[in-house]
């Protein structure tokens, strides 16, 4: 097969600069709603049950998150170790866009590698 190389004109180059620009300032602005919006143990407790998740066989981020909620941690667990109310946290994340589900779980996940 040939091997085709692509050149850029100047002004492409910029629109595409500026798109990812645009974009990180978008995830920027995303990572500090959800900072605001949930607790440390709440996203700590995110941290720990995302930490040891299978594959998500076609669930959403947001769906997932639910799941493992409800599913992985007791509610005395998440009360005790974490002060967390489980119907609050619920409520939160059925507030969230996939993309700030998505964002929840990349922080939580650099938090605990961080």
């Amino acid at each position: 097969m040939e091997s085709k190389s692509q050149s850029y004109t100047k002004s492409q180059i910029d629109f595409i600069n500026k798109k990812l620009r645009a974009a990180a300032r978008m995830a920027t602005r995303t990572e500090r709603e959800i900072l605001s919006l949930f607790t440390e143990d709440e996203i700590n407790m995110v941290k720990e049950t995302w930490g040891g998740s299978e594959s998500s066989n076609g669930m959403s981020f947001k769906d997932r998150l639910r799941y493992q909620v409800v599913a992985v941690i007791p509610d005395e667990i998440q009360v005790t170790k974490w002060n967390v109310n489980r119907r609050e946290l619920l409520q939160k994340i059925a507030g969230l866009t996939e993309y700030q589900a998505f964002t929840l779980i990349r922080l939580s996940i650099q938090l605990k590698t961080g």
